[in-house]
């Protein structure tokens, strides 16, 4: 079977359109890439010459930068969805999520209710 052939016969379906609708399209077509380049000559990724090879070498990422978990000090290797913080352990997230339902609770600066915990005040059972 060529796949280029066009002897078969291709049946398209009925068009269901309703008529109130309004609809438009804008197609532009460039007969090569010369026109193309001169029609919009700023892309965000340039587009490659033809011919072009692609580098070899990977583009560099920025480099994070280490973050600490507020709860236990130790290098936090997650980060909460809800509250955007650093977290080490299960141990530390619990914590963080208890200290957010405090502060949903009393309307309590989020940064007060970690001091007051740091301080020893506040008392959160991890387990739970």
């Amino acid at each position: 079977m060529n796949l280029f052939s066009f002897s078969s016969t291709i049946r398209a379906a009925p068009i269901l359109a309703n008529r109130d609708a309004r609809c438009s399209r804008n197609l532009i077509t460039f007969a090569d890439l010369k026109t193309l380049r001169a029609a919009m000559p700023r892309t965000i990724t340039p587009l490659p010459e033809p011919g072009a090879v692609a580098p070899s070498a990977p583009i560099p990422r920025p480099r994070r930068r280490m973050r600490t978990c507020p709860i236990t000090g130790l290098p936090a290797r997650y980060l909460d969805p809800v509250t955007l913080t650093p977290y080490a352990n299960l141990a530390a997230f619990r914590v963080l999520r208890r200290l957010y339902a405090i502060h949903l609770e009393t309307n309590a600066a989020p940064i007060d209710l970690l001091r007051e915990y740091r301080s020893g005040n506040i008392s959160v059972d991890p387990a739970c």
